[in-house]
């Protein structure tokens, strides 16, 4: 059985990281390296590592000052013997086959990297979340189509391969070469600046609908922490100029253009400018309701706060009472038939779920001109923002 190593990182997650080392520990596939890197927590989580360790002789444990992710997996990387690496954040947890089923795969199709689907557990409930690329082994032309579309598949913006390092397995050779040159300042996209050029170097690539892994998403993580304006971009920039140089082939190049342009959208809240208008038309001036209240809608809403530029009449969303908990005035889908508006704005990148947003809402009447969403940039401007240039 070959040696896998499962890096931890941990900071200030005192709450969650014994149910996950428990589960790491628990598993049936034996031959098993636990490394859980403290990076320079605050609270109880180092003190729990360091208990482990005293308990497990597979636990190692590393101190070390606060770097950030991406530093943090390069010193558990270093400190690893492992011929395969598993990456599982501190406050998530994988069921007891996780790594056997993963390591089942790698010894029967040899492949360089195993990917996993995940589960997004949240308030007791669990939904399953797949690769939109099918199920299967790939190498050979099948690969080179694989490639094509693991960061945008078929339409702007939904990328075919998920890009989290945690619900993939790779051959130590393949994650070490990837891994350990990343920039330590990228911030945003950090598993992104490994998974897809180590994919884009892979031989064989093995998927499946395995849903071991449990992504946790926080009550914290509800409400996002980025500020609009330039220090994001500058941050997506940063990353952007990364996978440019990281990233060989033009055609993937490309696909990582996209990728850019779709997470400066989100984090800017589709700021316009003279040469850009996200939604494909202007709103200023205007009243908007915001149809979901993620990542992508909290941005468009601190956006019209701090340009003042368009009122938001209106905030929708089928989880509206959890966002309520956190002070966030958001309704139920229904209600945005008793609201008023010039545009409803589905605040949302990947074109499926664009498309049955949109269906929804005119099944509750909203005409189709008061809808707008990202789908209609490529027919005002084919070009990206200058902010989001790679």
């Amino acid at each position: 059985m070959d040696l896998v190593s499962v890096i931890v990182p941990v900071y200030n997650i005192e709450l969650y990281v014994g149910q996950c080392i428990e589960s790491i520990i628990k598993q049936t596939y034996k031959n098993i390296e636990i490394i859980l890197v403290d990076d320079g927590s605050l609270d109880k989580s180092g003190f729990i590592c360091d208990l482990y360790s005293r308990k497990d002789d597979r636990v190692r444990v590393i101190h070390k000052k606060n770097g950030g992710l991406v530093l943090a997996r390069k010193s558990g990387l270093k400190a690893s013997k492992g011929d395969y690496i598993a990456n599982i954040d501190g406050d998530d947890w994988i069921e007891k086959d996780y790594i056997e089923t993963m390591m089942k795969r790698a010894a029967l199709t040899g492949a360089d990297v195993v990917i996993a689907g995940f589960s997004r557990d949240f308030m007791g409930r669990v939904k399953r979340i797949k690769n939109s690329i099918a199920a299967g082994s790939y190498e050979g032309e099948k690969l080179l189509e694989l490639k094509k579309n693991m960061m945008s598949y078929r339409e702007f913006y939904r990328p075919g391969i998920t890009t989290y390092l945690w619900n993939k397995v790779f051959k130590r050779g393949l994650i070490e070469r990837y891994k350990m040159a990343v920039d330590e300042n990228i911030t945003i996209g950090e598993d992104a600046a490994v998974t897809f050029p180590a994919l884009e170097s892979a031989s064989f690539v093995d998927i499946i609908d395995n849903y071991s892994y449990h992504y946790r998403q926080r009550d914290d993580s509800m409400l996002k922490g980025f500020c609009v304006g330039n220090s994001e971009l500058e941050k997506i920039k940063l990353l952007g100029a990364y996978l440019k140089t990281a990233l060989k082939e033009d055609q993937i190049k490309k696909q990582a253009e996209d990728f850019i342009l779709a997470n400066s959208i989100m984090r800017t809240g589709g700021a316009e400018s003279e040469e850009f208008l996200p939604f494909g038309v202007s709103f200023k001036g205007r009243k908007v309701v915001i149809v979901l209240a993620g990542t992508f809608g909290q941005m468009i809403r601190e956006q019209a706060r701090s340009s003042g530029e368009y009122q938001i009449t209106g905030w929708v969303d089928d989880d509206y009472w959890e966002y309520r908990r956190f002070g966030m005035d958001v309704d139920s889908f229904e209600n945005i038939c008793q609201m008023e508006f010039d545009y409803a704005i589905i605040a949302k990148i990947e074109p499926e779920e664009i498309k049955k947003i949109k269906k929804r809402l005119m099944d509750l009447g909203v005409s189709r001109e008061k809808i707008l969403s990202v789908l209609g940039r490529r027919k005002v401007n084919k070009q990206s923002p200058k902010a989001c240039q790679m």
